[in-house]
């Protein structure tokens, strides 16, 4: 099995599309206790200096190790939910040609980008019509001897479905285990004549969206030209930019503008001092949950397409649908500000294509 540094810089080189020099990647330990235990933080520094903390190690080599660990999960889950997408989007093959043509490369051999684990993804997805919540897709891997065994439960799936647990064989290391299981489990849920019917029915099943009431007090204001600012906090109950502005409070850092919002029955107004980034007042009985709670709602991340820029804020619509109460509003988009961007990003454009986590 490969160290898992060395897995790293691997799955790094091929998102990148270069080799790695060494300011790409640069690993931060702290030591406790007197310097008995170590814990490090990677910093990918080629990837929109992104950084994964490890767990508690003994060793300084070992908190390295832990925290490269965190960040190849990561990276791998990312990649693996691009596949799944892009699986469900080509449908110009023929229903018996395109699983061939995915599990095989120009030359023949096996695809090693399609795992049962991204098979199992890209298949409940299409059974459930939306993207899997964090806590959906559970594996639990334990050592057997010095192999490692996984189980994996979906419940995300209908009925009794949604509580099996399927086991795989026994394998010498945990990402094989996981494998293992997700491929019977794969292999059962397709045998299956009801689940494999829904997987085949199209997405929306040829209802019409319609406009739907929110929640009371759910937080989600009118936005405008900057003429009305007090209340964009738009997708702020579960969208990237977590709740600000809900609740008719205003952001301030847009000058000497004022704004209005309403929601829920209640009214808020504040005016913006230049260079203040703090909220100011605002005039509200919001009923909805604090405005400073952010919960991540995916599990996966989501994959989508920029469908509008203003310059410092936008709107994001994802390939698939997001269960959660607030996500039919404005026609299903999601709102975005710059400050939600990665590190060095300012801005983004148009059509754009990105994933992302709601």
């Amino acid at each position: 099995m490969d160290d898992p540094k060395t897995q790293l810089s691997q799955l790094l080189q091929k998102q990148c599309g270069r080799a790695l020099n060494k300011d790409d990647v640069v690993y931060l330990v702290s030591r406790y206790n007197q310097g008995s235990q170590y814990q490090a933080v990677v910093r990918l520094d080629c990837l929109d200096s992104r950084e994964y903390a490890g767990e508690v190690c003994t060793d300084q080599k070992g908190a390295e190790r832990s925290a490269a660990e965190q960040a190849v999960k990561s990276l791998e889950d990312a990649l693996e939910a691009l596949e799944a997408v892009e699986a469900l989007q080509k449908r110009k093959a023929g229903p018996d040609d395109r699983s061939a043509k995915r599990l095989k490369d120009d030359n023949g051999l096996d695809n090693p980008a399609v795992t049962p684990k991204t098979q199992l993804n890209s298949f409940v997805m299409k059974i459930v019509k939306r993207y899997l919540q964090k806590g959906e897709t559970v594996y639990d891997c334990n050592k057997v001897g010095q192999q490692y065994q996984a189980t994996v439960r979906l419940t995300a799936l209908p009925g009794d479905w949604g509580e099996r647990e399927w086991a795989g064989h026994l394998c010498s290391t945990k990402q094989k285990a996981e494998q293992s299981a997700a491929e019977e489990a794969y292999k059962d849920i397709q045998e299956d004549p009801e689940l494999a019917a829904e997987a085949a029915k199209p997405k929306g099943g040829g209802k019409s969206k319609g406009k739907g009431k929110l929640p009371k007090g759910g937080g989600f204001g009118g936005y405008g030209d900057y003429g009305d600012f007090g209340d964009y906090g738009g997708y702020g109950a579960y969208g990237c930019y977590g709740g600000y502005g809900a609740y008719g409070m205003g952001w301030s850092s847009w000058g000497s503008w004022k704004g209005k919002g309403k929601k829920g029955g209640c009214d808020g107004e504040s005016d913006g001092n230049v260079g203040d980034r703090s909220f100011n007042q605002g005039i509200g009985l919001g009923l909805g949950p604090p405005i400073s709670q952010r919960e991540r709602v995916t599990d996966a991340p989501c994959v989508g397409t920029v469908v509008e820029w203003k310059g410092t804020y936008g709107w994001l619509e994802s390939a698939l649908p997001i269960d959660h109460p607030l996500a039919s509003a404005r026609g299903g988009k999601i709102f975005v500000h710059h400050r939600d961007l990665p590190r060095g990003v300012e801005s983004l454009l148009e059509g754009q294509p990105l994933s992302f986590h709601v």
